[in-house]
This record gives C-alpha cells, structure tokens and sequence, in this order.
C-alpha cells in the first residue's frame, strides 16, 4: 500500500527529512519507500472543499485522485497549521467572537473533503496540525505570518486536532496524531527542538510516526528492510551535510590566514 501525502507544507514531514518540496504539479519521494508527497502551497482546512481558492487545492485533489487506486494508494491529509497560526485568532478579533465556533466552521469544511474522498473507496489518514514555533526571532522577516501569542494559537490547535480526532474516531478514519510530543502541558510552550525552522517539524519523530501508522493495520505497511534502507539514506544526507559544514569552516579559516598574510 502506497501512502501519498496531500496538503500543506507540513506534508513535507513524510518525506523523512527535513526539506521543503517543490509544489504540485511537483511530486516529492520519501526517503522511506512508497510515500509520495504533494504540497499543494499554502493550503487551507477551512477552504480545502472549495473550487477556485488562490492555491486551487480541491482541484488539485480531483486531479491527484483521478491518477489512484483506493485498492493500492492510500491518502494522507495535512491541513489547518496555517488556520491555527495565522488565521483563526484574526477571525475572533474581527467577528468578536470564541475561537470554538470559528475551529468548527473550519473543520466543518475540511471534513467535507475528506468525506468526499472517502466515498471513492480510498483509506484515509488525518494529519493532527502542528503547532507553530514560540519565538519570534526564529520567524524574524514573517515568513510564516502568525496571529495571536504561541499560548493562544496552541490553544486553538489542540482545540482543532481535537475535535477532528473525535470526528475521525466516530467515522471509523485514522487520525495520525504525534502533538502531544510537541507541547509543554503546562506552559503550553512549544517544544522547539523537533523544528527545522519557524513552523516546520525537524525527522526526529519521522520514525516513531512510521511505527503508530503501522500500528494501525494487522500487517505492517513499512516493513523492517525499507525501514532500515530509510536508516542508510538518511545517514548519507546527515554525513553529506557534515562535510559541507566542515569545508565551509575550512575555507573561512584559510581566508583568514592569507587575510592576514596580505
């Protein structure tokens, strides 16, 4: 069974490594065999089921479908880090009003998605959204726009992946849920050392994530030996980046010595 991964940025996750994809048509292969990965840009859970958005997601989701098989593909949905950082806490100041009825419109719409994808036949897997990052030095130029302080806006995402868990669960649908890594309870602070960048998870948990969607079926979807190919691929882009950094020292070392010499 193949698992192709659809949605905004954070579907980057499953590509076992911490990079950014090109967006579809582009289509992205994990490191770990048979996942496939389609960014769809910045992506909405609240206008995913709608025709004609800037980023054209739902068409895009026709077209990626029409090209699958429900009996050897398998879509993994990743949508609502972007509601929750940048626009559901600008809603409440707009419409002045709780940020629970804005989190149920949005998931209202999202689910109409999934539904719609569901009745072809296809197994589906929700991606719980990720928190975003607490600082605003690591997003020093906004390139990821937020809206709220990181207490607020994981507030509202705990809120969201919770109540689209308690849908998945009463549907019978995999909710793929890693966020409780990704949270200190008590601060609700973000844990910043499973991210690459601002918003974007690091591969730390990539391996564990493998292990809960294998837990959901009888027989594993990823077996040991892809596993541990992934192992070896990943090494190799580890000790291509160490040696990068190491000839990067080297030639500024040897700047300064002949600066110096000069």
């Amino acid at each position: 069974m193949n698992l192709h991964c659809i949605g905004d940025s954070h579907c980057a996750f499953f590509l076992g490594y911490d990079t950014i994809p090109g967006e579809y048509p582009v289509v992205e292969n994990s490191l770990l065999q048979k996942i496939y990965c389609y960014r769809l840009g910045s992506a909405l859970a609240f206008n995913c089921n709608k025709y004609g958005t800037t980023t054209k997601s739902k068409e895009k989701i026709e077209t990626i479908i029409t090209n699958l098989d429900p009996q050897n593909d398998m879509i993994l949905f990743s949508f609502g880090e972007i509601d929750c950082r940048a626009h559901i806490l600008k809603q409440c100041e707009i419409k002045n009003m709780g940020f629970e009825k804005i989190v149920e419109e949005c998931i209202s719409n999202y689910w109409q998605l999934i539904t719609e994808v569901h009745q072809y036949g296809f197994k589906i897997v929700i991606w719980n959204a990720v928190y975003s990052a607490n600082y605003e030095e690591r997003n020093p130029n906004l390139q990821y726009p937020y809206f709220g302080t990181v207490q607020q806006r994981n507030t509202v995402t705990e809120f969201f992946n919770i109540q689209l868990k308690t849908k998945a669960n009463k549907a019978g649908i995999i909710f793929l849920d890693i966020s409780t890594f990704l949270i200190d309870t008590s601060s609700k602070l973000t844990i910043e050392s499973y991210y690459f960048d601002a918003v974007h998870l690091n591969n730390r948990l990539f391996l564990t994530t493998i292990a809960k969607i294998n837990g959901f079926f009888d027989a594993p979807i990823f077996s040991k030996k892809q596993i541990f190919a992934y192992k070896m691929k990943l090494w190799r882009i580890n000790i291509y980046k160490d040696i990068a950094k190491l000839l990067a020292v080297g030639k500024k070392m040897l700047k300064r010595i002949y600066g110096q010499k000069k």
